[in-house]
């Protein structure tokens, strides 16, 4: 639970992917190869489990268009800046 707790956006996030990752190793239990530790394999399943609504509520790339984000800013009296600001002058500091 402290895993999935530090990587789940809520506790109830966090509960539900320590019951899915359990789950989940129980029907998989057949691939874990003989000999080999159980906690980290484990460990990364509740890991994967517990990123998953994290990912779920990710917004998809094209949300924003380029456009938006390339686009000129204006300043206050209407003329047009660049994307980037402006360069300070330092030789006179």
């Amino acid at each position: 639970m402290r895993i999935a707790g530090g990587i789940a956006p809520s506790v109830s996030d966090a509960e539900e992917a320590v019951q899915d990752a359990f789950v989940k190793a129980y029907g998989a239990l057949d691939r874990l190869r003989p000999g080999a530790p159980l906690a980290p394999w484990l460990m990364t399943i509740v890991s994967n489990e517990a990123l998953r609504p994290r990912a779920a509520l990710r917004p998809p790339s094209s949300a924003i268009p380029a456009s938006k984000l390339l686009a000129p800013r204006t300043s206050s009296t209407g003329g047009e800046k660049g994307p980037f600001p402006r360069r300070v002058d330092t030789t006179t500091v």
